[in-house]
């Protein structure tokens, strides 16, 4: 009987231990801006953690960096490009600081501190400690062909016809929200 007690002891500590163990992330989870950089999810697709070195005053170049986990399980990601409407252009790096035309993250991969360029920043624009930018991302390494738009059709016998966009089918913009450090 005694050995018996002494294993539902250990089953009990064993459960106490591991409730220990998941309130940490699950308190994680509920404080994401406390915690971490401002992360962008997309779920079953991609997360984005980015930081914004805060440029000096007036125009010139800053430094960036960016941490993306591709979410989905059988297609690469692929970031193609970075925008905003106060900086000129943007220019990626790999992680061993050469420069890339785009970004392959493989599926189930979690890629870190990545450098991105800022060229030509309007410092003026920075006044938050937070700012949107726009990543163009692909799903897979290949672009689709190019789809034509369809209208939609209205109404409950509509035939079952649904509406799309114009452009490349697995190619899209995501505003993504860089914290700015000082």
């Amino acid at each position: 009987m005694k050995s018996i007690r002494k294993t539902n002891n250990t089953n009990n500590n064993a459960g106490i231990k591991l409730g220990r163990l998941l309130a940490l992330p699950v308190f994680l989870l509920l404080l994401p801006g406390v915690v971490s950089a401002q992360a962008s999810l997309y779920p079953g697709f991609m997360m984005v953690e980015a930081f914004l070195d805060r440029p000096d005053s007036g125009s010139g170049d800053s430094n960036a960096v960016i941490s993306i986990s591709n979410l989905h399980e059988s297609d690469p990601l692929v970031l193609l490009d970075i925008t905003g409407e106060n900086f000129e252009n943007a220019t990626l790096y790999n992680q061993n600081n050469e420069e890339v035309e785009q970004l392959v993250i493989q599926p189930g991969e979690r890629v870190y501190n990545i450098p991105v360029m800022l060229n030509g920043v309007d410092s003026s624009v920075f006044d938050d400690s937070t700012y949107n930018f726009n990543f163009f991302v692909r799903r897979g390494l290949e672009a689709m062909e190019p789809v034509e738009a369809i209208e939609g059709a209205q109404g409950a016998f509509s035939g079952g016809i649904k509406a799309r966009e114009a452009g490349i089918p697995n190619e899209d913009e995501y505003i993504v929200n860089f914290a700015i450090r000082n």
